[in-house]
């Protein structure tokens, strides 16, 4: 929330955040809307066993994202 000058709280639009474990649900993101995406990548995510995508994968398909 932010402060406006009459000390009221002006309430900003919600974002909505999207989790994405694979290529289909990312697409499902943002074909759904989703102003922010997050997901783990193999190697750099706590969650070993989890669904990760892969630091290649993201290269190769950051048109995607965009």
């Amino acid at each position: 929330m932010v402060k406006n000058n009459k000390k009221n709280f002006i309430h900003k639009k919600p974002l909505l955040l999207a989790p994405a474990g694979d290529f289909t649900s990312l697409r499902a993101a943002i074909s759904a809307g989703a102003d922010e995406i997050y997901f783990g990548i193999k190697g750099l995510n706590m969650r070993a066993g989890a669904k990760n995508f892969y630091e290649k994968d993201i290269k190769k398909n950051r048109k995607n994202m965009s």
